[in-house]
């Protein structure tokens, strides 16, 4: 049986690139296997920025402005397979 380390965070943002690597290095010292990320406020473009050589994109709303957004990664050690995604974008 696989034990997961899941870790849910208000970010309250995150399109600086500098919080970004402050929060993913904070995350990997807590060894987390599922990250799920709330208010991240990045736009489609910026989305990817989360993925790294550790993590994987699940999942990942985004929203035209600075508002709204979340994400869910799932660290490359975790036995997972990805079947399908769903993408969301909202319209004002």
């Amino acid at each position: 049986m696989f034990k997961f380390n899941i870790v849910t965070w208000n970010v309250h943002g995150i399109r600086s690139q500098t919080k970004r690597v402050k929060i993913m290095d904070y995350v990997s010292k807590l060894k987390a296997d599922i990250l799920l990320l709330q208010e991240t406020h990045l736009l489609q473009s910026e989305e990817k920025s989360l993925s790294d050589s550790n993590y994987s994109i699940i999942f990942s709303s985004c929203y035209n402005s600075r508002q709204r957004g979340v994400s869910i990664l799932v660290h490359k050690r975790v036995p997972f397979t990805l079947n399908s995604t769903l993408r969301f974008l909202f319209h004002q």
